[in-house]
Protein backbone atom coordinates (compact mmCIF):
# COMPACT_ATOMS: atom_id res chain seq x y z
CA UNK A 1 0.00 0.00 0.00
CA UNK A 2 1.31 3.44 -1.04
CA UNK A 3 1.79 5.65 1.61
CA UNK A 4 -0.43 8.22 0.12
CA UNK A 5 -3.32 5.66 0.71
CA UNK A 6 -2.40 4.34 4.41
CA UNK A 7 -2.50 8.47 5.02
CA UNK A 8 -6.32 8.72 3.55
CA UNK A 9 -7.06 5.78 5.79
CA UNK A 10 -6.04 7.07 8.87
CA UNK A 11 -7.07 10.40 8.26
CA UNK A 12 -10.80 10.04 7.21
CA UNK A 13 -12.10 6.31 7.77
CA UNK A 14 -10.49 6.13 10.90
CA UNK A 15 -12.75 9.19 12.23
CA UNK A 16 -16.08 7.57 10.27
CA UNK A 17 -15.56 4.34 12.15
CA UNK A 18 -15.00 6.33 15.37
CA UNK A 19 -18.48 8.73 13.97
CA UNK A 20 -20.12 5.61 13.85
CA UNK A 21 -19.88 3.99 16.63
CA UNK A 22 -20.79 7.28 18.44
CA UNK A 23 -23.64 7.35 16.95
CA UNK A 24 -24.66 3.84 17.56
CA UNK A 25 -23.91 4.04 21.40
CA UNK A 26 -26.99 6.44 21.45
CA UNK A 27 -27.68 10.31 21.71
CA UNK A 28 -26.79 12.14 24.68
CA UNK A 29 -27.46 16.02 25.79
CA UNK A 30 -24.55 18.24 25.35
CA UNK A 31 -23.54 21.45 27.02
CA UNK A 32 -24.35 24.51 24.39
CA UNK A 33 -20.70 26.20 22.96
CA UNK A 34 -20.16 28.08 20.24
CA UNK A 35 -18.71 25.54 17.51
CA UNK A 36 -21.55 23.40 17.00
CA UNK A 37 -23.62 22.33 14.15
CA UNK A 38 -23.05 23.25 10.50
CA UNK A 39 -20.37 25.48 9.70
CA UNK A 40 -19.40 27.71 6.55
CA UNK A 41 -16.31 29.90 6.20
CA UNK A 42 -14.53 32.11 3.98
CA UNK A 43 -11.37 33.86 3.61
CA UNK A 44 -7.72 34.47 2.84
CA UNK A 45 -4.21 33.22 3.29
CA UNK A 46 -0.33 33.93 2.83
CA UNK A 47 2.66 32.26 2.76
CA UNK A 48 5.86 30.95 1.23
CA UNK A 49 6.17 27.55 -1.07
CA UNK A 50 9.23 26.22 -2.51
CA UNK A 51 9.12 24.00 -5.70
CA UNK A 52 10.67 21.81 -7.90
CA UNK A 53 9.75 20.33 -11.27
CA UNK A 54 11.30 17.05 -12.79
CA UNK A 55 12.53 18.67 -16.02
CA UNK A 56 13.95 21.91 -15.09
CA UNK A 57 15.02 21.19 -11.42
CA UNK A 58 14.33 23.62 -8.40
CA UNK A 59 11.81 26.37 -8.90
CA UNK A 60 13.05 27.94 -5.77
CA UNK A 61 11.13 29.90 -3.24
CA UNK A 62 7.76 31.34 -4.19
CA UNK A 63 4.91 33.59 -2.31
CA UNK A 64 1.72 32.68 -1.86
CA UNK A 65 -1.80 34.30 -1.83
CA UNK A 66 -4.80 32.12 -1.69
CA UNK A 67 -8.99 32.02 -0.97
CA UNK A 68 -10.45 29.09 0.98
CA UNK A 69 -14.32 28.51 1.62
CA UNK A 70 -15.72 25.59 3.93
CA UNK A 71 -18.18 24.20 4.75
CA UNK A 72 -19.85 20.68 6.65
CA UNK A 73 -20.45 20.20 9.59
CA UNK A 74 -19.89 18.76 13.90
CA UNK A 75 -21.50 15.09 14.11
CA UNK A 76 -20.14 14.61 17.47
CA UNK A 77 -18.27 17.55 20.19
CA UNK A 78 -14.74 16.61 18.95
CA UNK A 79 -15.31 16.13 15.33
CA UNK A 80 -16.24 18.33 12.35
CA UNK A 81 -16.07 16.69 8.42
CA UNK A 82 -16.86 18.79 5.56
CA UNK A 83 -15.29 20.10 2.10
CA UNK A 84 -12.84 22.30 1.80
CA UNK A 85 -12.13 24.40 -1.66
CA UNK A 86 -9.16 25.88 -1.86
CA UNK A 87 -7.73 28.40 -5.09
CA UNK A 88 -4.64 30.84 -5.27
CA UNK A 89 -1.46 30.94 -6.52
CA UNK A 90 2.34 30.67 -6.04
CA UNK A 91 5.08 33.76 -7.75
CA UNK A 92 8.43 34.76 -7.46
CA UNK A 93 10.86 36.49 -9.99
CA UNK A 94 10.90 33.61 -12.46
CA UNK A 95 8.15 31.22 -12.09
CA UNK A 96 4.22 32.07 -11.44
CA UNK A 97 1.23 29.56 -11.22
CA UNK A 98 -2.18 29.15 -10.41
CA UNK A 99 -3.75 26.30 -7.94
CA UNK A 100 -7.09 25.32 -7.30
CA UNK A 101 -8.39 21.70 -5.71
CA UNK A 102 -11.33 20.11 -3.74
CA UNK A 103 -10.78 18.36 -0.70
CA UNK A 104 -12.36 16.49 2.15
CA UNK A 105 -11.30 17.85 5.59
CA UNK A 106 -11.37 16.61 9.17
CA UNK A 107 -11.64 18.86 12.39
CA UNK A 108 -10.21 17.51 15.76
CA UNK A 109 -11.33 19.43 18.45
CA UNK A 110 -9.34 17.88 21.53
CA UNK A 111 -10.09 20.46 23.74
CA UNK A 112 -13.25 22.49 24.53
CA UNK A 113 -11.73 26.19 24.57
CA UNK A 114 -12.37 26.66 20.61
CA UNK A 115 -8.74 25.07 19.00
CA UNK A 116 -8.97 22.50 16.15
CA UNK A 117 -6.01 20.48 14.25
CA UNK A 118 -7.46 20.43 10.64
CA UNK A 119 -6.50 17.73 8.38
CA UNK A 120 -7.81 18.03 4.62
CA UNK A 121 -7.03 15.63 1.48
CA UNK A 122 -7.87 15.70 -2.67
CA UNK A 123 -7.33 16.68 -5.53
CA UNK A 124 -5.96 19.76 -6.82
CA UNK A 125 -4.82 21.41 -10.35
CA UNK A 126 -3.76 24.45 -12.11
CA UNK A 127 -0.94 25.89 -14.48
CA UNK A 128 2.34 27.12 -14.29
CA UNK A 129 4.75 29.28 -16.56
CA UNK A 130 7.69 31.41 -16.73
CA UNK A 131 7.13 35.29 -15.79
CA UNK A 132 9.63 36.34 -18.71
CA UNK A 133 8.35 35.05 -22.14
CA UNK A 134 12.20 34.84 -23.13
CA UNK A 135 12.91 32.46 -20.74
CA UNK A 136 10.96 29.92 -21.86
CA UNK A 137 12.17 26.89 -22.64
CA UNK A 138 10.71 23.42 -24.29
CA UNK A 139 11.46 21.55 -21.15
CA UNK A 140 8.70 24.19 -18.95
CA UNK A 141 6.34 22.54 -17.18
CA UNK A 142 2.76 24.28 -17.99
CA UNK A 143 -0.07 22.03 -16.30
CA UNK A 144 -0.47 20.66 -13.05
CA UNK A 145 -2.74 18.12 -11.66
CA UNK A 146 -1.84 15.75 -8.59
CA UNK A 147 -3.30 14.98 -4.97
CA UNK A 148 -3.31 17.80 -2.21
CA UNK A 149 -2.43 17.20 1.38
CA UNK A 150 -3.16 20.33 4.34
CA UNK A 151 -2.80 19.92 8.10
CA UNK A 152 -2.94 22.80 10.35
CA UNK A 153 -3.99 24.30 13.11
CA UNK A 154 -6.79 26.87 13.77
CA UNK A 155 -8.60 28.80 16.73
CA UNK A 156 -12.26 30.23 17.00
CA UNK A 157 -12.71 33.84 18.50
CA UNK A 158 -16.49 34.39 19.07
CA UNK A 159 -16.30 38.36 19.70
CA UNK A 160 -20.33 38.48 20.92
CA UNK A 161 -19.97 34.39 21.99
CA UNK A 162 -21.58 35.10 26.00
CA UNK A 163 -21.60 31.23 27.37
CA UNK A 164 -23.82 32.35 30.06
CA UNK A 165 -26.65 33.36 28.04
CA UNK A 166 -27.01 29.01 26.95
CA UNK A 167 -26.84 29.88 23.51
CA UNK A 168 -25.48 27.28 20.41
CA UNK A 169 -23.33 28.47 17.63
CA UNK A 170 -22.72 32.18 16.09
CA UNK A 171 -19.86 33.68 14.34
CA UNK A 172 -16.29 33.62 14.26
CA UNK A 173 -13.26 34.99 13.17
CA UNK A 174 -11.10 31.59 12.78
CA UNK A 175 -6.63 31.90 12.47
CA UNK A 176 -5.28 29.35 11.22
CA UNK A 177 -1.89 28.02 10.39
CA UNK A 178 -1.27 25.18 7.62
CA UNK A 179 1.02 23.38 5.74
CA UNK A 180 0.58 22.14 2.17
CA UNK A 181 2.34 19.67 -0.02
CA UNK A 182 0.96 19.00 -3.65
CA UNK A 183 2.77 16.53 -5.73
CA UNK A 184 1.44 17.44 -9.14
CA UNK A 185 2.84 15.09 -11.32
CA UNK A 186 5.80 16.72 -12.75
CA UNK A 187 5.90 19.60 -10.17
CA UNK A 188 5.90 19.57 -6.45
CA UNK A 189 4.82 22.30 -4.26
CA UNK A 190 5.50 22.25 -0.82
CA UNK A 191 4.61 25.77 1.39
CA UNK A 192 3.53 26.85 5.19
CA UNK A 193 0.20 29.68 5.41
CA UNK A 194 -1.13 31.70 8.07
CA UNK A 195 -4.74 33.19 6.85
CA UNK A 196 -8.00 34.61 8.27
CA UNK A 197 -11.32 33.38 7.85
CA UNK A 198 -14.67 34.25 9.05
CA UNK A 199 -16.67 31.29 9.92
CA UNK A 200 -20.68 30.73 10.90
CA UNK A 201 -21.87 28.22 13.37
CA UNK A 202 -25.26 27.50 12.86
CA UNK A 203 -25.80 25.72 16.52
CA UNK A 204 -27.41 22.74 17.96
CA UNK A 205 -31.15 22.66 18.39
CA UNK A 206 -32.55 23.37 21.71
CA UNK A 207 -33.63 19.38 21.86
CA UNK A 208 -30.25 18.55 22.09
CA UNK A 209 -28.91 20.68 24.40
CA UNK A 210 -28.51 20.26 27.85
CA UNK A 211 -30.38 23.69 29.60
CA UNK A 212 -32.22 25.15 32.31
CA UNK A 213 -35.65 24.40 32.45
CA UNK A 214 -36.62 28.17 32.15
CA UNK A 215 -34.05 28.34 28.86
CA UNK A 216 -35.74 25.21 27.38
CA UNK A 217 -38.96 26.62 27.00
CA UNK A 218 -37.92 30.28 25.99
Amino acid sequence: MRKYQLLVLLTFFVPLILLNSGIASGQSLIDPAARQGYYIGTGVRIGNSIGDSEDVGDLGQLSHFGFAFRGGQKPLPWLGLGLLLSSGGDTNDDWESALGGLMLEVQIEPFPFNLAFRGAIGVAGGSISRTRVEDETDDDPSFMFGSNYIVGISYDWFPFYNSKAYRSGGGALTFFAEGRLFPGGDVTLAGGFVGVEFTWWTGLNKRKLRLPVEKAFE
